[in-house]
């Protein structure tokens, strides 16, 4: 069988990845570039209706 993964938050799997390239690129240090991560992700999910 075959399955197809979905992402069930997009809106984090996107924030993780800006975090990821803020630390690789040195613009951020890891915990300010997670602690906006985090942020930006609680923010879009209220949002987009998510209760939380």
């Amino acid at each position: 069988m075959k399955y197809r993964t979905v992402s069930v938050y997009p809106q984090v799997d996107q924030q993780l990845n800006k975090a990821i390239e803020l630390i690789a690129s040195g613009q951020l240090s890891a915990k300010q570039a997670f602690q906006q991560a985090q942020a930006n992700t609680i923010a879009e999910l209220k949002r987009a209706g998510a209760k939380l």
